[in-house]
């Protein structure tokens, strides 16, 4: 995808976490949360805090005055 999106000259953030899985952004307490971990979709509280970080950086740039 970043690749693709080099190529056609379109502005991008893309970052990959090696260390998370699906839903590290996911914050589930309880069954949910633990059934995450077993499966290896858990939270990844400083990926988490990054990633979010990034969008709302992208979206303020992107969005801004819309």
């Amino acid at each position: 995808m970043k690749s693709a999106l080099e190529r056609n000259n379109i502005e991008h953030d893309v970052k990959e976490y090696p260390d998370a899985e699906h839903s590290f952004m996911d914050e589930h307490k309880g069954l949910i949360g633990v059934l995450g971990v077993v499966i290896g979709a858990s939270y990844k509280n400083k990926d988490a805090n990054d990633a979010r970080g990034r969008i709302r950086t992208f979206f303020a740039h992107h969005l801004a005055g819309t």
